[in-house]
């Protein structure tokens, strides 16, 4: 319900904008579709991680405040899908997710390069990420492979069980930066590609704790990691 009433707000928000803008063109409204491989790889595990390849599509507004300088916003919507990895050979449960979020990116697109129709720009700023809830991953597995820091030990028919828990904050702020190329059209209509980076700034937990079959947990670590990415799509821009 949250999420409708935001989106209602930022409707009215580009209308109102829209409507008061003059013909000087200083305004752009964007159509944008992204496709993304944004992902918490977990520090010294690099194949035990949570992928996210879902698209996200939405509106980006912006006003040219000197020439060539815009300062942007918008509001995207996505769906986080989930899987995790985990080390090779392991047996384990498979972990699949799907949660409703939306992203609002805040920053500034400088123009450094413009011959005719054609614009290549730099973008930069930082982004929030809701989730509509805070996301807790458990999966359970069996192996008899242990690791001690980076090595593997086995013991034939002595099994160890894993817990893992892994969370992602409801929360999230990301910092991203990417490149435009951008072809005008008509005089208020444009068309662009980007591709963009995204390096997290909230940190992520996981405990994961290792146990003996009727036994005491015998080994529990924790790790932190940030989240980072990809992402790359289309914007179908009209300047007002």
């Amino acid at each position: 319900m949250k999420t409708k009433y935001t989106l209602i707000t930022f409707s009215f928000l580009c209308l109102s904008l829209f409507m008061s803008a003059n013909a000087q063109e200083k305004w752009s409204l964007g159509l944008e579709a992204l496709a993304r491989d944004e992902g918490v790889q977990v520090e010294g595990f690099p194949k035990h991680s949570s992928v996210t390849k879902m698209p996200m599509v939405g509106l980006r507004l912006g006003y040219e405040v000197s020439p060539g300088l815009h300062l942007e916003s918008g509001f995207f919507f996505t769906r986080s899908v989930t899987v995790f990895r985990v080390w090779p050979g392991a047996y384990r449960n498979n972990v699949f997710s799907s949660l409703q979020n939306f992203v609002i990116p805040i920053g500034l697109r400088y123009d450094f390069f413009n011959r005719g129709r054609f614009t290549l720009s730099a973008r930069g700023g930082i982004v929030y990420r809701h989730l509509e809830k805070p996301a807790v991953f458990r999966f359970d597995y069996a192996t008899n492979s242990i690791v001690n820091g980076n090595q593997y030990s086995t013991q034939e028919g002595d099994y160890f069980y894993e817990v893992t828990s892994h969370q992602l904050r409801k929360h999230q702020l990301s910092l991203q930066g990417g490149l435009e190329a951008s072809f005008r059209v008509s005089k208020h209509f444009e068309a662009a590609l980007q591709a963009n980076y995204t390096q997290g700034l909230g940190r992520f937990y996981e405990t994961n704790v290792r146990y003996r079959k009727g036994q005491e947990a015998f080994q529990t670590t924790q790790s932190y990691t940030n989240g980072s990415g990809w992402n790359a799509g289309l914007s179908l821009r009209f300047r007002f």
